[in-house]
């Protein structure tokens, strides 16, 4: 009786682990499903298109900008094209740079966005959160950024309008590294930056 009763026990837990490995499987599954579902319904970025941000300035003309600030600046690292606004083409490209003072990182970034029409780019409105200050000599329109700092970042930026496109180059530091840029030095860098770019993306379908 005792050994029937403990083949009944292993029995039973055997039975137990199979429906067990069956509800994880069917739930995998239905999860996978359902995740492709919603990245094909909420794709707001497109990886494998690019409009040409990486090609507004260069990896030497970031390092030309930046000397004695910043340094060996890396290939710039594109995000891949926002689509979720038919009317609207975005994307920035990313370089990551040593200070020169400490070799902490800071990230200069180029974002583009490309619109339809002027019209559609106005309504964004642009220059929010802007300065007063016009920069002259550039595009159409250009203004600095209001240097701004988050816990954990200090941000400066020059947005420059050309057409129906707009332009931001900016830095970023981490003040838990330190920060080893000055915002009057960075703004210096990031008007030489705005000087040597190339103003030509458009909007593509």
């Amino acid at each position: 009786m005792k050994n029937r009763k403990s083949i009944y026990i292993a029995v039973g837990i055997i039975l137990l682990l199979v429906v067990v490995a069956g509800a994880i499987v069917y739930l995998v599954q239905k999860m996978n499903s359902s995740g492709k579902q919603t990245d094909e319904v909420t794709q707001i970025v497109d990886k494998n298109k690019h409009i040409g941000v990486a090609g507004v300035v260069t990896k030497e003309a970031v390092n030309s900008a930046f000397e004695g600030l910043a340094k060996e600046a890396s290939d710039p690292v594109q995000s891949g094209t926002l689509v979720a606004d038919p009317n609207l083409n975005g994307e920035t490209a990313r370089y990551t740079l040593k200070t020169a003072k400490n070799g902490k990182k800071v990230y200069v970034d180029v974002n583009v966005l490309a619109y339809v029409n002027k019209e559609e780019m106005e309504k964004t409105k642009p220059f929010a959160g802007t300065g007063e200050e016009a920069i002259q000599g550039l595009g159409d329109e250009a203004r600095y950024f209001t240097p701004r700092r988050t816990d954990a970042e200090q941000y400066a930026a020059i947005i420059v309008v050309k057409d129906a496109t707009s332009y931001r180059f900016s830095l970023t530091q981490n003040h838990n590294d330190g920060i080893d840029i000055t915002p009057t030095a960075a703004k210096q860098a990031l008007l030489k930056l705005a000087k040597e770019a190339n103003y030509s993306v458009k909007y593509k379908k």
